[in-house]
């Protein structure tokens, strides 16, 4: 991250402070004086005085406590997720403060009509006081949060944000663009046995003409996948759970339904709704205009890689050269293992599964099969879906395949898969994750 690039983030809200300010001004003449029909006393001013001012020093206090923990805080980026979310916080109060200043400036200028003007005026002079105290600690705090994410940046292993794309599978979206480019590779059931992907994309390394779609909506059991990687989650739409939760969580998502004027676009030769589409470069430039703070790098990556096989298998491995997967009696998988690069290629319905990017088949390094507990909860057959806890999983590598077991704590801890005690990692390259019905695990995977 550029010298120039962490004064931007400091500089979006600094930014958006100056121009409350400026907006105080010119807003004045179009406030209806409707608007303070409830403000009808010296007593009701004098006390939505009072509060601004309680609430300035609260958040100045709250503030400077972020700064100092700052300081004393161990390089992590769970810790800098910890610090955002607390700065969020600080930020939503500090924009319904700047919101009250704006009304009662309005009315500082008929402080004729009122009584007590000089115990007014003495209120009202404290309130702007402290509020240009706020704005300059407020400041101060996202020069601290860049410093602070930037250290993390140049720590070894540390890597950038990543972006999380929800791409649909239905077969009116194959074949789909940019699924060969994800370094990590979800495919995850939805709604009537039709999967949804999740692919995941460092931000750092992104391709400025690669085209990601067709963007679908979102899902809350994603929210369990997105949060081991503290990624950006580009969707359109939600379920109303997982809007809930994204708003809970402080999930840092572009939803296309609630930017309209964004980085999405539309593809004339498909038709709706199989035809949303996000262009990389234009996401990352919109980012950097809008939401500055995404891109602070963290170190958000779950998986452990090796150089040795031995380390991603116990002593069990069987051979898995073919590998079929039947998510329904309709839709099924298959992942083919070639020798001459160890890679395991990609098949939807007995087709090559292809990137019309690339125009090229799907490959990928590892591949593991999760099975979680799943039921149809509604009558639009949306899904609940058990990601936290453990399970039974298959693990794929270089023709070999293990039965092992999937744990993960809670919704923002890695998913880690184990033979035995022996926790298994990953052998450097694309990671494919594919979740299936534990219900109908037998019936659902074989390989040979």
């Amino acid at each position: 991250m550029s010298n120039s690039n962490n004064l931007n983030i400091k500089n979006r809200y600094f930014i958006r402070v100056n121009l409350w300010l400026i907006l105080l001004l010119l807003l004045l003449l179009l406030v209806p004086n409707n608007v303070f029909a409830a403000v009808n006393s010296d007593e009701n001013i004098v006390a939505g005085l009072e509060s601004i001012n309680s609430d300035i020093d609260a958040q100045v206090k709250n503030t400077e406590s972020l700064l100092v923990f700052i300081k004393k805080a161990n390089k992590s980026g769970r810790i800098l997720n910890e610090i955002i979310l607390l700065e969020s916080a600080i930020y939503k109060a500090f924009s319904e403060i700047t919101e009250r200043m704006r009304a009662f400036t309005y009315i500082s200028s008929r402080m004729h009509d009122f009584k007590s003007k000089i115990e007014l005026k003495l209120l009202f002079s404290k309130a702007s006081s402290g509020y240009l105290v706020l704005s300059s600690k407020y400041s101060v705090l996202l020069d601290a949060i860049v410093v602070f994410g930037k250290s993390l940046e140049v720590k070894k292993g540390d890597r950038t944000r990543y972006i999380a794309f929800m791409v649909e599978n239905h077969n009116r979206a194959r074949p789909q663009s940019g699924t060969s480019k994800a370094e990590v590779f979800y495919e995850v059931p939805a709604e009537g046995g039709i999967t949804r992907y999740m692919l995941l994309l460092p931000q750092k390394k992104y391709e400025p003409e690669l085209n990601l779609g067709p963007i679908r909506s979102s899902r809350d059991y994603f929210l369990d996948i997105l949060e081991e990687y503290n990624a950006v989650y580009i969707h359109c739409g939600a379920s109303k759970k997982a809007y809930d939760q994204i708003s809970s969580r402080k999930i840092s998502n572009l939803d296309e339904l609630q930017t309209p004027r964004g980085p999405f676009y539309r593809l004339k030769t498909r038709k709706a709704p199989h035809n949303l589409y996000i262009k990389f470069g234009k996401l990352v430039n919109w980012l950097k205009k809008k939401r500055k703070k995404y891109l602070i790098p963290k170190s958000s990556f779950p998986h452990e890689f090796s150089k040795k096989i031995e380390d991603c298998f116990g002593k069990k491995a069987k051979k898995a050269v073919n590998i079929n997967l039947k998510f329904t009696t309709r839709y099924d998988v298959t992942y083919v293992y070639n020798k001459k690069d160890k890679m395991y290629y990609r098949f939807v319905k007995n087709k090559q599964d292809i990137d019309k990017e690339t125009n090229k088949q799907l490959v990928t390094k590892n591949l593991v099969v999760q099975f979680a507990d799943m039921k149809v909860v509604d009558k639009l057959l949306r899904l609940k879906m058990n990601l936290v806890g453990s399970g039974p999983a298959y693990m794929f590598k270089e023709g070999k395949g293990i039965f092992c077991t999937w744990k993960k704590t809670s919704a923002m801890s890695p998913t880690e898969y184990f033979f035995g005690k022996e926790k298994l990692k990953f052998l450097k390259g694309r990671i494919d994750i594919l979740i299936m019905n534990k219900r109908k695990m037998k019936k659902s995977i074989s390989f040979r």
